[in-house]
């Protein structure tokens, strides 16, 4: 899945995705030290990545439950951001952890189940890049569009894709 072009993709959620991922990547902020990469593709779908540093291992070797739950919503948020064109909270997210991640890097891909006015749904799947693409966990997130009222940042936060800080 190749990212797409600035030219070929649509405008419509483009320029709210865009300006959310500027912002928060030049703030200091959680997926800054976790060190995510956005990409956005043809067709609406999103993906975030990450390196698999030792400092984001469990016990175990394992990259943390906690940061691959942040990628599937950071992917599922930003894939509804795009679509709806409208900041979102999530209000539901199943998760099933299927294998771990050891090696990195790490890849959570948003594919549109559905877009509604109000709401998305969006399953994810993430893989360990590094052991041939394995899928490490699969979810669906349900996600709710937010009004002009809602949308509020702080002068010390940049707003996430999701819509809170």
């Amino acid at each position: 899945m190749e990212p797409t072009t600035e030219s070929s993709r649509d405008s419509n959620g483009d320029a709210l995705l865009d300006q959310l991922a500027t912002d928060y990547s030049d703030s200091t902020s959680f997926h800054e030290f976790l060190g995510v990469s956005w990409l956005v593709h043809e067709g609406g779908l999103v993906s975030v990545e990450i390196g698999l540093r030792d400092d984001l291992r469990g016990p175990a070797g394992n990259l943390e439950g906690g940061v691959l739950a942040t990628l599937v919503d950071a992917a599922a948020a930003g894939t509804a951001v795009h679509l709806m064109n409208s900041l979102v909270v999530t209000q539901q997210c199943s998760i099933s952890f299927v294998s771990p991640c050891k090696i990195g890097p790490v890849r959570a891909d948003g594919t549109p189940v559905h877009v509604g006015r109000h709401t998305s749904v969006v399953q994810v799947d993430v893989r360990d890049i590094g052991a041939d693409s394995r899928l490490a966990v699969f979810a669906t997130v349900t996600l709710r569009a937010i009004g002009a009222e809602q949308q509020t940042t702080h002068s010390s936060h940049a707003a996430t894709p999701w819509g809170h800080n």
